[in-house]
């Protein structure tokens, strides 16, 4: 599972739509190459800090948990053909205490953001919400369905809430998780942050820094922070469900192609502290062609920089093409070092 982080992008929307048009014949398929057309989220792009939870936070409140962009019609017409067809596997709970109550609060808050995003489109009264532009609503508090599920349907945000036990850990306690990176939401149910992140430190602390951190976040309150890495694979649901089909193919990946095969992919995130103590995670997921990306005005000496800050993780994701990225990179840059390793050594000595 990708830690808890988040990365926001911009780039040209018609480029980047037609990037990725020939990967993939079947465009009707919720499983199919998805570019992100946002176009206003270069300015909080964190690429070359480091990814540590205490370190990346953005302490202040998220202007909205939930996000109605350029890609909100498309993402939300195909999150509900997945949940149409995957919802076993896109959808999982573990019952427990005031259980209902926290689903409902975790609803209830992704419903209130969408409605003062855009009231003009969604209304919310009482427990509910009316999507003005299509007549359909939602009573949140429908007896015999589950109110994550319901909402769902309306925000294209996965969402996960997480709950302490007694001594307080937190617990990975329901989901809904139609677009992951590579991970599974019933693989993780019931477990807590020390479970779910173990290994993904050297000194294992990671998922005691995320207790404390959810512990310390006040009633009422929402942080958010970021992610990102390079993949292969530019689908949004990148977890291998029954309806996914064929797994995707990025075919033969070369110096002289790598970075068109490549993407880059990130995650805007936020942690919302519910009035029963529990927290509800939303991630957004933005996938870009990094070709197009390392178009933009610094952007190349950004990620070369990231790659200095998390090369041990990049060089096991990406052992086959790390070097042949560092080189391409750096062509998109300043620097006149022809070799990764006098890059590399410049980049450090720029961050010292």
């Amino acid at each position: 599972m990708q830690s808890l982080i988040a990365l926001l992008l911009f780039l040209p929307t018609q480029i980047m739509a037609n990037e990725c048009s020939h990967l993939f014949k079947d465009n009707s398929s919720p499983y199919r190459p998805l570019l992100s057309q946002q176009s206003e989220v270069v300015k909080e792009l964190y690429i070359d800090k480091e990814a540590y939870p205490q370190k990346n936070l953005q302490e202040q409140m998220p202007k909205s948990i939930i996000r109605l962009d350029k890609d909100y019609e498309r993402d939300i017409q195909v999150k509900r053909k997945i949940l149409q067809q995957d919802i076993e596997f896109v959808y999982a709970k573990q019952e427990q205490r005031n259980f209902k109550l926290q689903e409902l609060e975790a609803a209830m808050a992704a419903a209130k953001s969408l409605a003062q995003e855009n009231p003009k489109r969604f209304r919310l009264r009482g427990y509910t919400l009316k999507d003005l532009a299509t007549g359909e609503s939602i009573n949140l508090q429908q007896r015999g369905k589950s109110p994550l599920k319901e909402i769902a349907r309306f925000v294209t945000e996965d969402m996960i809430l997480v709950s302490p036990n007694r001594q307080g850990e937190y617990i990975l306690r329901s989901g809904v998780l139609a677009f992951p990176s590579n991970w599974y939401l019933r693989d993780f149910l019931g477990a807590s942050m020390k479970e779910i992140h173990q290994g993904l430190s050297a000194k294992g602390e990671l998922g005691s820094i995320i207790d404390r951190i959810l512990q310390r976040l006040p009633e009422g309150e929402s942080i958010r922070r970021n992610n990102w890495f390079l993949t292969e694979n530019p689908l949004q649901a990148q977890s291998a469900y029954p309806s996914y089909g064929k797994a995707y193919d990025s075919g033969n990946i070369h110096k002289n192609n790598v970075m068109n095969k490549m993407f880059f992919r990130s995650e805007y995130q936020t942690l919302s502290k519910l009035p029963s103590g529990a927290v509800l995670f939303t991630i957004k997921v933005y996938t870009f062609s990094l070709n197009e990306l390392v178009k933009i005005d610094g952007m190349a000496e950004k990620i070369l920089r990231g790659f200095v800050i998390k090369q041990n993780a990049l060089k096991e994701t990406l052992p086959r093409y790390y070097h042949y990225l560092i080189v391409q990179l750096a062509k998109n840059t300043s620097y006149e070092a022809s070799t990764y390793k006098k890059v590399l050594d410049a980049i450090k000595k720029d961050l010292n």
